[in-house]
């Protein structure tokens, strides 16, 4: 399993201290107002794990957790994520990343994939309340 944080702006991610580029990044949820940017990105690691990371920072996320910046991050490991690839047809962590951004989007889509993984009853790591 592999833990990640995603860098938009410079398209890399730093995987386990190192970094790589990000050029499978897969885009669930992005939104922008009134200063507020929220976004909710999929990336897959070099051993076939799939993280997501929702982040948000502006006045809003002020306002809800106290702080000018709120992120979550969802790892799963190698076996959850072939287990949904075969529930839903994908062929790895690349194209599992494309289904999740057609099946779950808007502002709790992570917490949506959260329920799902927990209904299946698949594992999965959550890393919450980053400011």
């Amino acid at each position: 399993m592999f833990l990640f944080q995603i860098d938009w702006n410079k398209k890399q991610a730093q995987v386990e201290g190192e970094m790589i580029e990000v050029a499978s990044e897969v885009v669930l949820f992005s939104f922008q107002q009134d200063g507020e940017r929220f976004r909710v990105a999929c990336a897959h690691g070099p051993d076939g794990s799939l993280g997501l990371c929702e982040a948000s920072r502006g006045p809003w996320t002020r306002w809800c957790y106290g702080s000018e910046s709120h992120r979550r991050r969802l790892v799963m490991p190698v076996p959850t994520v072939e287990r949904l690839c075969r529930e839903w047809g994908a062929a790895g962590a690349g194209q599992l990343a494309c289904v999740l951004a057609v099946r779950y989007t808007g502002f709790a889509c992570l917490s949506e994939v959260q329920r799902h993984l927990d209904e299946k009853k698949l594992s999965y790591t959550l890393v919450g309340d980053e400011t």
